[in-house]
């Protein structure tokens, strides 16, 4: 369910720039009497900010360092013993430290100092700071990735012990009133550990420690969950037993410290974290403590619940991976959300309604006035009937909010550029200018190009943060045609995505056309050639040369009506003008390299006889070419069925290489040690072959991606002629095109091409082209696996002679 409130930001910043953070990135600690926001990113920064109720300002900034390691978790606590104020801890692959605040008299001059460090010898998943058995400071425990348990005080390490039964470590926390240490592992159990018997089962070396030394640990209670758990919290009444909160998939538990189970909340949406902020006693008036806590869910909802019951749901800026609470001077319980990309804020449930809800009730309620209405119903009648005639059809109009300027340059060469002229046409420049229609600022715009597969951009994508009324500087995309490929068209659409001030999204589009010397460049033409195909139309032939001067030099002694064409992959197109007749003829080798130049010529005529009666009219009047059609088919589907069948001995040795990981994981952890009979060499020979398939596999792929692009031409070509020989009409050109797609050619995961122009192909003879309403029939085909082509030959054949007739 979509909330109908936003949650009212006071104080935000982007805690660094394409830094990344996750559920152990923040900690609130206090510091000088005020509340500091930590915040620690994978790329190893460290930043402190004091916020305030009047936005951000640099001052808020209290220190940024770079640490030189990532930074997995970020903790605050009295670690020290001759030391009264909170220390930051912060846990790193390798290794564990523990730093000081230092500030100056004034406050303006704060460092860190760094108080003590220990060397992990495993590799550390999380951490969980508290204050354990009989000591009077805080302790440390990290969690390694194979589920070693160490725990460390000022002093060094005080013992390690071993979590039974993991695969995969789970999160981490402590529980205070009872001492005992709470995770989850990847069955979805919860087990709980008291801290003396933690101590009592493990070892004060945490180098030498291994999974089996020491004696097996006992829970003292486990939960069956059921699910995977992804984080625990816990808050507790002063003096008395707390709860403990966890997050599955779509599920939240509530659990006192004694492993009893309170409630199990189902949850609409995926959550990512929770944060409990307090409890309700029954000096409030209920009659047992009920957990007061705050959920973030995925899509950037946060909900307000009061034991099991949902008091307040507001929609957040951005989807935060974790969450505090915060007191600023004269707020109290502030929210702190952050986000995976660093977007720190301080926010309050306010009452500002979302103009973008899935549930909007009338603002005022008032009878119908049923004349009123009919009154404005023929009205807008009669503007429709009126437009109808004068356009012939009903268009939406839209003024579009962001309009897009594209300008098509080449690309300059650099100094020390040693190509040839000819060479520096494999790419082109793109200017882009985008222009804010209306008064509204508009976030997350980003701005990406459609176009044939042939070209790559550089960059892929132009984001920008704002748009404002402020036009921003034109921005620039370096446009490379690969040799590999075949084009197909030069027409591309810039497609312009962004979200207004409501937080409803929004898309633009504009369309362009790339220069043909792009993918192209002149050559001499050839007279003979494997295929062939003629054009006709009702106007007289014009001059090649002239109709494609972009392309073609200047050259007086050249044939005007005679002209060659070379892809940068090598394949040549021949074009002929007829001298005594309306007839065009393309002719090559390479049947796939023909599609682009046959579409262009087109264009370039009609464009070329614009406005001149009668309106130019190209027809095709030959022979589809549907043998050579079905070579490519056929080779086609050769390398996918081989790809396919090499993919099903790779997943299967696959399945043999992880059952040997874990027979020879459980020999390991066995106390009683055997042998290996042989699995670790089995283990090592099962890899080489996994590697061996994995290079065919990639081979494979790259043939598949050449063949497939190969095919997507013909289909289009296919496509084409048909729609000259029927004369379609846009609306069934683009029919014909999903029946016989060019898309998804090169598909390697799913349903092949093949399968599924089979099933568009029969469903279309089955339906449309049925030959009587008897044949005719609506029932759904279902995607089965192609085991040879021949079906589908035919099928296709048949679907060609049923259009022509």
């Amino acid at each position: 369910k979509m909330s109908q409130f936003k949650c009212r930001d006071i104080w935000s910043i982007t805690s660094g720039y394409e830094e990344f953070h996750d559920l152990g990135s923040l900690a609130v600690g206090k510091f000088a009497g005020k509340d500091v926001l930590i915040v620690g990113s994978y790329q190893g920064y460290l930043r402190l900010y004091t916020p305030n109720e009047g936005g951000f300002t640099p001052d808020h900034v209290i220190l940024e360092t770079q640490l030189g390691l990532p930074v997995l978790q970020v903790e605050v606590g009295k670690i020290l013993v001759e030391e009264n104020e909170e220390q930051i801890v912060v846990l790193h692959p390798r290794k564990l430290a523990v730093y000081q605040l230092i500030s100056s008299e004034d406050g303006m001059d704060n460092s860190l100092k760094l108080q003590v460090e220990f060397n992990l010898p495993r590799t550390s998943y999380n951490m969980i700071v508290a204050v354990m058995g009989l000591l009077d400071k805080a302790t440390i425990g990290v969690q390694s990735m194979d589920g070693q348990l160490s725990l460390y005080s000022f002093n060094g390490v005080l013992f390690t012990s071993f979590i039974p039964d993991v695969l995969l470590p789970g999160p981490l926390t402590h529980l205070q009133f009872m001492d005992i240490i709470v995770t989850v592992n990847s069955t979805g159990r919860m087990d709980a550990f008291r801290y003396r018997t933690l101590a009592a089962g493990g070892t004060t070396s945490a180098v030498s420690a291994a999974v089996d030394k020491g004696k097996k640990l006992q829970p003292d209670w486990t939960v069956e969950l059921g699910e995977l758990i992804t984080h625990l919290s816990y808050i507790a009444p002063e003096n008395d037993a707390g709860f403990l909160m966890a997050v599955g998939e779509r599920s939240l538990y509530c659990i006192r410290e004694n492993g009893t189970p309170v409630f199990m909340h189902k949850l609409d949406s995926p959550p990512a974290c929770i944060h409990p902020y307090g409890i309700s006693t029954p000096d409030d008036g209920g009659s047992t403590y009920l957990v007061r806590y705050i959920v973030s869910l995925h899509n950037g909802t946060l909900l307000i619940f009061n034991g099991n019951q949902l008091v307040w749901s507001a929609k957040s800026t951005y989807s935060a991976v974790t969450l505090r609470t915060v007191n600023l001077q004269t707020l109290r319980g502030c929210i702190v959300t952050l986000d995976e990309l660093g977007h720190l804020s301080c926010s309050y449930l306010g009452t500002d309604p979302s103009l973008f809800s899935a549930l909007q009730p009338p603002s005022v309620a008032r009878e119908a006035d049923y004349q009123e209405r009919d009154a404005e119903m023929k009205q807008l009648q009669k503007v429709i009937k009126e437009h109808q005639k004068a356009t012939g059809e009903v268009k939406e109009v839209r003024s579009a909010a962001i309009s897009v300027a594209i300008e098509v340059s080449s690309d300059e060469p650099t100094a020390d550029s040693s190509q040839e002229s000819e060479e520096k046409v494999h790419s082109v420049r793109l200017g882009v200018q985008l222009k804010n229609n209306t008064t509204q600022l508009f976030s997350d715009v980003q701005a990406a190009v459609l176009a044939d597969p042939s070209l790559t951009f550089q960059p892929s994508t132009l984001h920008f943060t704002e748009l404002g009324t402020t036009p921003p500087f034109p921005s620039h995309v370096t446009v490379t045609c690969n040799e590999g490929y075949i084009p197909t068209t030069t027409e591309a659409t810039m497609v312009v995505s962004y979200v207004d001030n409501n937080g409803v999204p929004g898309i633009e589009e504009e369309k362009f056309i790339f220069p043909l010397k792009l993918f192209c460049s002149a050559t001499q033409p050839s007279k003979a050639a494997t295929h062939k195909l003629t054009i006709d139309t009702n106007k007289a032939a014009v001059n090649l040369v002239s109709l494609f001067h972009d392309v073609q030099s200047d050259d007086r002694d050249a044939p005007s009506n005679a002209l060659g064409f070379q892809l940068h992959s090598g394949e040549v197109v021949t074009m002929l003008a007829s001298k005594t007749s309306e007839r065009y003829r393309l002719q090559s080798d390479h049947l796939e390299a023909i599609v682009l130049f046959a579409e262009e010529l087109v264009i370039r005529l009609a464009k070329h006889f614009h406005g001149r009666e009668p309106k130019l009219q190209a027809t095709f009047s030959g022979d589809l070419p549907m043998s050579s059609f079905f070579e490519y088919l056929d080779n086609h589907f050769k390398i996918w069925d081989e790809y396919r069948q090499l993919n099903e001995v790779l997943e299967r040795h696959a399945q043999q290489f992880r059952a040997i990981q874990k027979r020879l994981l459980m020999r390991f952890k066995d106390k009683t040690p055997t042998s290996l009979i042989h699995l670790d060499t089995l283990l090592d020979g099962t890899h080489h072959q996994l590697c061996a398939l994995g290079e065919q596999c990639e081979k494979l792929k790259i043939e598949m991606v050449a063949v497939g692009n190969r095919l997507a031409a013909v289909t289009v070509l296919i496509n084409w002629l048909l729609k000259l020989k029927l004369k379609l009409s846009d609306k069934e050109y683009t029919i014909l095109r999903g029946v016989l797609s060019s898309c998804d050619v090169e598909q390697m995961l799913g349903e092949g091409w093949e399968e599924r122009t089979e099933v568009a192909v029969i469903h279309m003879l089955r339906t449309v082209l049925g030959k009587s309403t008897k044949d005719q029939s609506i029932v759904g085909q279902a995607i089965s696996r192609v085991e040879d082509t021949q079906g589908l030959k035919k099928h296709i054949a048949l679907f060609c002679d049923r259009l022509l007739k």
